[in-house]
């Protein structure tokens, strides 16, 4: 249930926020909701935590404790988010670890009720959409927050209409993508299209003659908007999101040609975070060391990890993840269900962090590191009964 936090529990908590007895302390409430989930999972988590578990959990604290007593470190900017990495962030991986989604879950698997709560998620999402335009306000700015916490959902529903044929999930698929496109953040567009490529390359074994016939659609209706008014159907589409309340934010970037080069000022903080590399290009400055030089975080995974462990290092820890997800997508090719699971965790939680936010405030990331090691243990455990039963 921590997995549905971000989209599904967000909308009730917001909802005890405005009760009187409940609006100073909603945010307490869920934590002690959280660490009952936590406890009532603690028989089930020391039966499958292994050593190497034990391991990571010990390094990553001792990461953390160097980083507040270092005097070089920004101690106030981990005091910040040290609670919410420990108690929310964090226990992702541990998640991961236990999760499986063809588990028995009473009558239906666990994949089943992912399934129920990502459609419910979006249905949600749409009707908080419904009461924030009913209240007179327009998505006139980057909803980048709201617009993340959707995407795994819309992704999942994407997947269910590609493999689950029905008008029913082709409907919630495209009223999760329309949504995406409507709060106007380029980031969670890009990596809904990075897992569509990614479906399409590594999990589709044969080309389907519709998916073919659907590519050549969508090359000759992009050939059609360049051959006519584009800036008419741009402008109309503007003036209908518009009138909808929602926002118009992709269609400015595509008339003003920055849909790609606009950075948000993220390209100052880049070529800063650079700089101080250069100067401690081996050690660098440790846990969220960059906040020293920026007021913001680097908003790419490889300059944060080079600026804090320095460029070998950082770089190690990059190649290793991507090996880590490699390896267990290559694990779980006779499981579908699971490869879309760790491709849409991928786009969410790494992909994602190439452009946007930082790994230490990022639950997904740890989720997939977490499946990942649970999916390779799964192999190994099958090799090795396999081997025993010959």
């Amino acid at each position: 249930m921590i997995f549905f936090r971000i989209s599904i529990f967000i909308y009730p908590l917001a909802i005890l926020k405005k009760l009187p007895v409940f609006s100073s302390y909603g945010d307490v409430f869920y934590d002690i909701f959280i660490c009952f989930l936590f406890l009532r999972c603690i028989s089930l988590l020391l039966h499958q935590i292994k050593f190497t578990d034990y391991a990571f959990l010990f390094l990553v604290m001792c990461v953390i404790g160097f980083a507040i007593t270092s005097p070089n470190g920004e101690s106030s900017s981990i005091d910040s988010v040290i609670s919410r990495f420990i108690l929310e962030i964090f226990p992702l991986y541990f998640l991961g670890v236990i999760i499986n989604i063809n588990q028995p879950c009473g009558k239906h698997t666990l994949w089943y009720y992912i399934e129920w709560f990502s459609k419910l998620a979006v249905v949600l999402f749409v009707v908080y959409l419904a009461y924030y335009m009913a209240t007179s306000r327009t998505l006139d700015q980057d909803n980048m927050s709201a617009s993340y916490n959707i995407l795994p959902f819309v992704i999942l529903c994407i997947y269910f209409a590609f493999t689950k044929k029905s008008t029913s999930n082709s409907l919630f698929a495209l009223i999760g993508v329309f949504s995406l496109i409507a709060m106007g953040t380029r980031g969670s567009i890009v990596c809904m299209a990075a897992f569509v490529i990614m479906y399409v390359l590594f999990m589709i074994k044969k080309t389907t003659p519709i998916l073919i016939l659907s590519i050549l659609l969508i090359i000759m209706i992009v050939m059609l908007l360049y051959a006519i008014d584009y800036d008419a159907i741009l402008n109309s589409a503007a003036k209908f999101l518009e009138q909808l309340g929602l926002s118009t934010r992709i269609i400015d970037f595509m008339q003003s040609s920055t849909f790609i080069s606009d950075s948000n000022g993220r390209d100052y903080i880049s070529e800063t975070l650079i700089k101080q590399i250069k100067l401690k290009p081996f050690i660098g400055y440790g846990l969220l060391g960059g906040r020293t030089f920026t007021d913001s975080y680097a908003h790419n995974l490889a300059i944060e990890l080079w600026v804090e462990y320095g460029v070998i290092f950082g770089s190690m820890l990059l190649i290793l993840l991507g090996i880590l997800i490699i390896r267990a997508f290559t694990a779980a090719k006779d499981q579908l269900n699971l490869q879309a699971f760790i491709l849409m965790l991928t786009c969410v939680g790494v992909i994602k962090l190439f452009m946007s936010g930082t790994y230490i405030s990022e639950p997904y990331l740890f989720l997939l590191v977490g499946v990942c090691v649970k999916t390779l243990r799964d192999k190994r455990r099958r090799k090795y009964e396999n081997f025993m039963a010959m």
